[in-house]
């Protein structure tokens, strides 16, 4: 699913997770250290 989604595609999906979940402060945490992974990872694929 990551390998194929575009940046602007990923965000909406990880809002709605995140709106269903109870400790917000604790996803926001990992879901940033994540997409900031998979950015990398996809810029370093696409160069």
């Amino acid at each position: 699913m990551l390998g194929r989604t575009q940046p602007g595609e990923i965000v909406p999906i990880m809002q709605r997770h995140i709106a269903r979940l109870p400790r917000p402060d604790d996803v926001h945490g990992r879901i940033g250290k994540v997409s900031r992974e998979v950015f990398a990872h996809e810029q370093e694929r696409c160069r």
